[in-house]
């Protein structure tokens, strides 16, 4: 089995896109790129955001979350991010 093809999540019973979350998170002026994954960590799935900054800007990781709270679903915010260069 290999799983689906699209990126369709179920998270806590719930469908969710991918694409909705990246969406979500280039709405934030200082971040350039975003993708996102979920993964199974310690029995449980989590999704884990990849991310890079406009050259000059820096955000921070409780930034990210506030904004996404007034944007999506808490069950679609990403568990870890990571900045990437």
């Amino acid at each position: 089995y290999q799983g689906r093809k699209d990126r369709q999540w179920k998270i806590n019973g719930q469908r969710f896109e991918a694409e909705e979350i990246e969406k979500s998170i280039l709405e934030i002026p200082e971040i350039s790129l975003a993708s996102v994954l979920s993964i199974f960590l310690n029995q449980r799935k989590e999704i884990i955001c990849f991310y890079s900054v406009h050259k000059g800007n820096r955000i921070t990781e409780n930034q990210i979350r506030e904004f996404l709270k007034q944007r999506i679903q808490s069950f679609a915010i990403p568990d870890r991010f990571y900045q990437i260069e």
